[in-house]
């Protein structure tokens, strides 16, 4: 998980506490550069990332709610685009371990997952402490050397909610 990626959650995190609106219906956004559609309850934020050479390194469309927040990311790692499940499992989990450690994430569960019956992919979730209290939820897929996350990030019940599964289970693929 890039560095960007943590210092936007640990930025978000606290906008929970400062969100007041009313929850909004859930409404498909769709990222053509991205190349996946999910509902959104609301318009994201979209933010990017370019590393030391310029090139563009992480994508990331957030969504502030009152509890917690919505997140997607995306990133190409082009090493990774030919390599077999089993690094591609490895690489998930060394992401997923980076963001437990960065917020400092306690008492994890983990699964793994296939998105589309063909692309690994990996859930953790756990509770975290910092500048906030709360829970993280990822799911992360490789896909063609692409990585993907989705990630629910806040109150406990906000994590655990009905519009957070929603959001959670409503990634695509555009084909």
């Amino acid at each position: 998980m890039s560095r960007a990626l943590i210092f936007a959650i640990l930025i978000t995190v606290p906008g929970w506490l400062r969100a007041d609106d009313p929850k909004p219906a859930a409404k498909e956004f769709i990222s053509k550069t991205g190349r996946f559609s999910i509902l959104f309850p609301g318009a994201p934020k979209e933010e990017r990332d370019a590393g030391n050479d310029g090139k563009l390194q992480h994508v990331q469309f957030t969504l502030p709610a009152a509890d917690g927040a919505y997140l997607v990311s995306y990133q190409d790692n082009p090493g990774l685009a030919a390599a077999s499940t089993e690094k591609l499992t490895d690489a998930l989990a060394q992401a997923q371990e980076a963001a437990r450690k960065g917020l400092n994430g306690k008492n994890a569960q983990t699964k793994s997952l296939t998105l589309d019956k063909q692309y690994p992919g990996r859930q953790i979730e756990f509770d975290f402490v910092g500048p906030s209290e709360g829970r993280f939820r990822s799911r992360a897929y490789m896909v063609k050397g692409r990585l993907y996350q989705v990630i629910v990030v806040g109150k406990k019940d906000f994590v655990k909610s009905a519009e957070a599964e929603r959001f959670m289970d409503s990634f695509k693929l555009l084909k």
